[in-house]
């Protein structure tokens, strides 16, 4: 695979072209930071440019520019074709070597060769860079002019990175499925991975999907439909199980995820607080509408529901959010005349919402992932009459927003490892099915 010309923020390149195929709005960003890394780093750069001021001051140039130049015409090389005549231009303009002798006697003309800098970057960069470059020219001090040039040839350089992203996405688009495929394979045969934890993931579902059947089967008649593999959909195991890895109630990790999901633990993850997010919402406006349901007097708006529920999206994102504060949200939806026992009922169903403990939390959890699950195997998300029913209409956006995620992820995860995922239901159904056998034989000895 290619270079894209950027780290990718650390990105292997096979997690670099899985994001660019996950998501379509994927753009590589700046390195992450710490606070105190962004502190140190900060100082650092002060200390550097305050330096560079003061012997500039001095009139000591040659301490500085060659070098700082030099920095410059290596980014702007980069951001070139190889074959390109500006290129040529670069190298001719800012030849270093004798900039380091102008410099020495003090005839070089440094405020030229910004000029030539800042047009050279305007020729070359993203629209969105034009205004920032443009304001370099009321600029006077020289130290914050390089500071500046340096840090938007450090924008440009993400700028062009991200134009490659998505150049290269129709490309990737056709190869990334095997080339992510022989990738795991290689790991496997490595043994750097196993399929353990894949095999755990998706047994419980198969054997509660034969449960279900046999079930609905009471008297084990036997069904045409169930000659192969039990009556069992090779599609609905694993949609069956997404859904549930997802909304589980213990955090997903890199030490609980499927092998074949490695590359999208932190998405899951993401998924999964959203899921949760979703699911304590749609419970707390229910509670709401029922509490507002049993005032006569209290008229209910469909915009003061939006609103609220707005509201409570927003401080599920705050982590210093408290139940406090999420049933001071739902009490100021009402009139101050709430009797203090509905006060007290609020924030005590508040309390149980959040622990998940709830029933209706429960309920809609299933009413949520049943939704999504219609939505992967019918590949269309679920009419609002369907919502409605179930409800969880007040939350559809949202809802809607994070199943389409799921689809993409699911319908791509599935491509790349069909043939694991067949191995793995497959091995499953012949051991239940093995085991089966051996239970009809000892019933058959008995007699």
């Amino acid at each position: 695979m290619q270079s894209l010309g950027y780290d990718g923020n650390g990105l292997t390149n096979e997690q670099l072209a899985h994001e660019i195929i996950i998501d379509p709005e994927f753009e590589l960003q700046p390195p992450k930071r710490t606070e105190l890394e962004e502190r140190v780093r900060s100082m650092a750069t002060k200390a550097f440019f305050d330096s560079a001021r003061a012997d500039f001051e001095k009139g000591k140039y040659d301490v500085w520019i060659p070098n700082l130049l030099s920095d410059i015409k290596q980014r702007l090389i980069d951001l070139v074709p190889p074959t390109s005549p500006l290129q040529s231009s670069i190298n001719e303009i800012l030849d270093i070597d004798l900039i380091k002798q102008q410099t020495k006697v003090g005839v070089y003309n440094i405020r030229n060769c910004i000029v030539y800098i800042t047009n050279t970057m305007l020729q070359i960069c993203a629209p969105v860079r034009d205004e920032q470059i443009q304001e370099l020219k009321n600029v006077t001090d020289l130290a914050e002019i390089f500071r500046r040039i340096l840090e938007i040839l450090d924008q440009m350089r993400l700028d062009l990175a991200n134009y490659r992203v998505k150049a290269f996405r129709p490309y990737l688009k056709e190869h990334a499925v095997d080339y992510e495929r022989r990738k795991f394979e290689q790991a496997l045969k490595s043994n750097r991975l196993t399929l353990d934890r894949t095999k755990a993931w998706l047994t419980p579902t198969i054997d509660s999907l034969l449960r279900t059947i046999a079930e609905r089967n009471p008297e084990n008649v036997y069904l045409p439909q169930h000659k192969h593999n039990h009556g069992i959909k090779f599609d609905q195991v694993y949609n069956e199980a997404l859904v549930s890895f997802i909304f589980q109630q213990s955090i997903i990790d890199k030490n609980n995820c499927p092998e074949t999901f490695l590359l999208d633990v932190e998405r899951l993850w993401n998924f999964q607080n959203e899921g949760q997010a979703i699911t304590i919402v749609a419970a707390l406006l229910m509670l709401t509408k029922n509490v507002a349901s049993s005032h006569a007097n209290f008229s209910s708006t469909d915009d003061n529901l939006t609103k609220l529920k707005d509201t409570l999206f927003v401080l599920l994102l705050d982590g210093d959010t408290t139940i406090d504060n999420l049933a001071a949200e739902i009490l100021d939806y009402f009139p101050s005349s709430l009797s203090s026992e509905t006060q007290t009922l609020i924030k005590s169903m508040v309390s149980k919402t959040l622990s998940q403990s709830d029933k209706v939390f429960s309920l809609l959890s299933r009413r949520i992932q049943s939704i999504v699950k219609q939505h992967l195997q019918a590949g269309q998300f679920p009419k609002k009459e369907t919502l409605a029913q179930y409800g969880i209409l007040t939350v559809a956006k949202e809802l809607e927003q994070l199943s389409k995620k799921i689809c993409v992820l699911g319908r791509y995860n599935r491509e790349v490892y069909a043939s694991w995922y067949d191995t793995v239901i497959k091995e499953r159904l012949n051991e239940v099915g093995e085991a089966n056998q051996k239970k009809k034989q000892a019933k058959k000895g008995k007699f």
